[in-house]
């Protein structure tokens, strides 16, 4: 397949799905909210007003190592927190760890991925293996505008193998989109 640029910058030669740099975009099979409403288009992950949103089907077999895009605005100033699902059920044990701004937690029930307020906040995340039967690693960056940036690292330590992730804000709801790529082999 043959790989340009077209007048506006894009790569052209692309299926709709991937973005030239060994992703591909992952549709969840289901998603579920608490709160507002979200909806599937094409892979990305559109909601309003939700407390939190849950992705299923979204890790599997197919790829071993994924990164996560979120873009969101916050009813109020918040963190968002990542908890890894499996047939439909957030894991809320006490089996996570993370690194944040130099503080290190352990026994935790969840990771937090992103920081919020109601100007805009963004991250990006890698999670390697959580489809496999082993303990999972991520590492994520969040900017909110004008005021802090977040950098984590984190593990789950059960060797267990999930198929979706549960994203759920500290206060208030939030709105946005989330998109999950599986980095091609």
């Amino acid at each position: 397949m043959a790989l340009g640029l077209n007048g506006s910058g894009t790569i052209t030669g692309l299926s709709s799905t991937q973005d030239g740099l060994g992703l591909t975009l992952v549709a969840p099979t289901s998603i579920a909210s608490s709160s507002g409403s979200s909806s599937i288009s094409g892979g990305t992950v559109t909601f309003t007003g939700v407390s939190s949103i849950s992705l299923n089907g979204c890790f599997s077999s197919t790829y071993e190592n994924y990164k996560v895009l979120l873009t969101s605005i916050g009813s109020t100033t918040q963190d968002v927190y990542l908890r890894l699902r499996a047939a439909g059920t957030d894991d809320s044990g006490a089996n996570y760890a993370w690194t944040n701004d130099g503080t290190n937690l352990t026994g935790q029930t969840s990771t937090i991925i992103s920081i919020n307020e109601a100007l805009y906040g963004a991250a990006q995340g890698d999670i390697f293996g959580p489809a496999l039967a082993r303990s999972t690693v991520g590492i994520s960056s969040a900017r909110r505008p004008n005021t802090s940036t977040r950098q984590t690292s984190w593990n789950h330590s059960l060797a267990t193998a999930y198929d979706g992730m549960t994203l759920y804000t500290s206060t208030g709801t939030m709105t946005g989109t989330l998109r999950v790529y599986g980095y091609r082999n």
